[in-house]
């Protein structure tokens, strides 16, 4: 794997956010996946070789090690779109927090 730039619960918690989670979710560049997800137990990855907005996204942070914040909404609408567990009410919380800013 190449360059791992972190997004998620872990991101926030090291902007200063006191949100908790046990997982960490990056965003690769993996080249010999086109998994635009790829999750194990612990880490989750959003994966810039399988996905157009994620490559995008990789593209401008790559050499960051953590997502600036205008991308992490983008990359958090889009993980939370595909999360099944993921509440109506929390997407359209995300949508207009990511079309205000």
């Amino acid at each position: 794997m190449n360059t791992q730039i972190l997004i998620g619960g872990q991101a926030l918690r090291q902007l200063g956010s006191d949100r908790y989670t046990n997982d960490t979710d990056y965003l690769i560049n993996d080249k010999s996946s086109k998994e635009a997800f790829i999750t194990s137990e612990s880490v989750d990855y959003l994966n810039a070789n399988g996905h157009k907005m994620f490559a995008e996204i990789y593209t401008k942070e790559e050499g960051n090690a953590i997502a600036s914040l205008n991308h992490y909404w983008s990359l958090k609408l889009m993980h939370l779109s595909n999360t099944a567990k993921t509440s109506i009410s929390e997407k359209q919380m995300l949508v207009s927090m990511t079309l205000s800013s």
